[in-house]
């Protein structure tokens, strides 16, 4: 009877030892594919982040203005110019929000909404026949008076994501 009980004591011990270690060895699994992923999954958020930032940088009224000026000889194809390329260079990046936070993809298109507004309710306003310089002097003097600002929020909640997610941790 002692023998037995001395067994079955043993048995439980054994059992749970070897409990122990395979939840280890689990741990150390799921440790180990956790960081593989981390680091698969890391750069390309950081370049998400990098794309996105571009993209914001790219849709402003100022740059826009400068890069499509060059390309067009009235107003009214300088406003179509700026509004195919915010579309395109958003199409382009789209995929990007998978990678950031839900809050910075929110911001972001809130930028596109905002751009697109300020396009739209200048190129109303704008003379027929006005060119294209007049009509982005008259769409960057519309957007400072009427913008919220909306690209540089975005630029910032880029910013705060990347240093609370990448280098205060």
């Amino acid at each position: 009877m002692e023998a037995a009980i001395a067994l079955l004591v043993g048995g439980v011990c054994v059992t749970i030892i070897v409990n122990m270690f395979l939840r280890r060895d689990k741990q150390r699994e799921k440790a180990a594919y956790r960081e593989k992923v981390l680091g698969e999954v890391l750069p390309n958020r950081l370049q998400a982040y990098e794309r996105i930032a571009l993209y914001l940088d790219r849709i402003t009224i100022e740059n826009m203005a400068i890069r499509e000026q060059i390309t067009v000889s009235t107003a009214k194809e300088l406003h179509n110019a700026m509004v195919n390329s915010v579309r395109m260079e958003f199409e382009h990046n789209v995929a990007m929000q998978i990678y950031i936070s839900e809050a910075s993809w929110q911001r972001v298109l809130r930028a596109k909404q905002e751009v697109m507004k300020d396009l739209s309710e200048t190129a109303k306003t704008t003379h027929p026949n006005a060119t294209p310089l007049e009509y982005s002097a008259e769409v960057i003097e519309y957007a400072r008076n009427n913008s919220k600002f909306y690209v540089e929020r975005a630029l910032s909640g880029l910013r705060k994501d990347i240093e609370g997610e990448f280098i205060n941790k």
